[in-house]
């Protein structure tokens, strides 16, 4: 069986390169792989990017887990240092107290803020000032 696959491999054409033009007509720019009309204004062998291997696949997918891994812990870490939630008691104090404690979570979390970390404060406030 192993023979059949080199055989097949030695037999395969390889992933050669294209000749690519580049011509210009006037103000227009084109790029093709068939010849220009005229002359081309540039000429180059484009090489196709090969298929990453298992092992690069695998390296990827290992460093997505732990870029994952450390974002959890720095958004756990930014939730342990943010205020606890104001009650609600529709007082004016409430709604302003309520204000105040969004401001003040917005500010510690700084650019990592989240979707669902401002819809539950736009919920407080809503809450807290009805």
């Amino acid at each position: 069986m192993k023979r059949w696959i080199w055989v097949l491999v030695a037999f395969c054409p390889a992933a050669n390169a294209q000749q690519v033009y580049k011509c210009v007509s006037g103000k227009d720019v084109s790029y093709q792989s068939s010849p220009c009309a005229g002359p081309a204004a540039k000429t180059w062998d484009a090489v196709p990017v090969p298929e990453p291997s298992n092992a690069e696949q695998w390296r990827r997918y290992r460093i997505r887990q732990e870029l994952q891994r450390r974002y959890a812990s720095d958004r756990a870490a930014t939730a342990a240092r943010m205020p606890t939630p104001m009650p609600g008691n529709n007082s004016p104090d409430a709604c302003a107290a309520a204000k105040a404690h969004q401001q003040a979570v917005l500010a510690a979390a700084g650019i990592r803020r989240t979707h669902d970390l401002l819809r539950a404060l736009d919920e407080q406030v809503t809450r807290a000032c009805r």
